[in-house]
C-alpha cells in the first residue's frame, strides 16, 4: 500500500537546512511579508550569515524588516553597491550603524558624511578621520636589549652594597 504524504498547506518556506541552496524564485517568500506577521529567524540568520551569497544579501537589504536590513548592513560579505543602497536607507539607525562601520568601503562612508542627518554626518566624518589618521599611523618598535651582569660583576655589585 503506498503511503501518502500530505502537501504543506502554507506558501511559506521551512526554515533552511544546513547547506541550504538559496533560489531564486523563493525570494518573494521571503524577503517582505504581511503587516504584522514577524520575520522567521532563518531569514535574520541569512542576514547575519557570511557566508549567504551576496546576491542573496542585496535581496534581503530590500527588506520591510528593518532588523533584516542592519543584519545586512552589519555582514562583513555584504557588497559595496548593496552597503551603497543602505547608506540611502529611509531609517537613519541603519545609516548610523553604517556610518559607525569601520569596515565597509570608504566611498560608502564619503556618502554618509553628507547625510541630512546631522548625527550620522558627523558619526562618517569621525569614521573616516579615524581610518585616516590609522592609515597614516606608522609605529615604530626598537629592538630591546638586555643586559644580564656575569656572576662576577653581580659579586662586586653587592659586595659594595653591603660595605
Amino acid at each position: 500500500m503506498p503511503v501518502e504524504i500530505p502537501t504543506p498547506k502554507s506558501t511559506e518556506l521551512s526554515p533552511p537546512a544546513e547547506g541550504y541552496v538559496f533560489k531564486e524564485h523563493e525570494s518573494t517568500n521571503w524577503t517582505c511579508y504581511s503587516a504584522g506577521e514577524s520575520t522567521p529567524e532563518w531569514v535574520m540568520q541569512a542576514a547575519e550569515n557570511a557566508s549567504t551569497p551576496i546576491d542573496v544579501l542585496a535581496m534581503l537589504a530590500e527588506s520591510c524588516n528593518v532588523e533584516v536590513r542592519l543584519a545586512v548592513a552589519d555582514n562583513q560579505s555584504t557588497a559595496t553597491d548593496t552597503m551603497m543602497m543602505l547608506a540611502q536607507d529611509e531609517s537613519a539607525d541603519l545609516r548610523y550603524q553604517l556610518a559607525e562601520n569601520h569596515n565597509i568601503d570608504e566611498s560608502v562612508l564619503q556618502m554618509l558624511a553628507d547625510d541630512s542627518h546631522p548625527y550620522v554626518a558627523h558619526r562618517a566624518q569621525t569614521t573616516l578621520k579615524r581610518l585616516r589618521l590609522q592609515a597614516g599611523a606608522t609605529i615604530f618598535t626598537l629592538p630591546t636589549l638586555a643586559v644580564v651582569p656575569t656572576s662576577k660583576e653581580l659579586g662586586r655589585k653587592l659586595q659594595r652594597m653591603l660595605f
